[in-house]
């Protein structure tokens, strides 16, 4: 990479192993070891809608691949081949208000606390300034 030049915005596809609809997120904006900011625009076609709003799991999937691509940067920054990780728990979600489509989403995730392989970020899904909704996710990444 570039030290002088930012490769962002990244296609999300490049940093996670989710391949066709089952990649949900379509940029990563930023990232670095604690934090990153993805984000996606909803089409009625897209796999985490209900009818023309977004479904609220669909929420905590948009936050989960956000981190996965985070760290799909950092091993991508090392030459390093991606890793599958696993979402094993969402806590304290709120839900503030839907999406619908049309809508670009603007998805940060922080990362709060890592033991071994099993981390803690908090999320925060937003459209513009507007915070729609906000919860922890607990993703497990086996070091194989």
């Amino acid at each position: 990479m570039h030290s002088d030049a930012s490769p962002f915005p990244i296609d999300a596809r490049q940093l996670l192993p989710h391949t066709g609809p089952m990649c949900c997120i379509e940029r990563l904006l930023s990232s670095s070891e604690t934090a990153a900011v993805a984000e996606v625009t909803l089409t009625p076609a897209h796999s985490l809608m209900n009818g023309d709003a977004l479904d609220k799991a669909g929420y905590v999937e948009l936050a989960a691949q956000t981190a996965g691509a985070m760290q799909g940067f950092d091993l991508f920054r090392q030459g390093l081949p991606l890793k599958f990780g696993y979402l094993v728990g969402a806590q304290d979600f709120i839900f503030h208000r839907g999406a619908r489509a049309g809508d670009t989403l603007t998805i940060k995730v922080t990362l709060e606390a890592e033991l071994g392989e099993v981390s803690v970020l908090s999320s925060r899904i937003l459209l513009e300034e507007e915070l729609l909704a906000e919860g922890r996710l607990k993703v497990y990444v086996p070091e194989e």
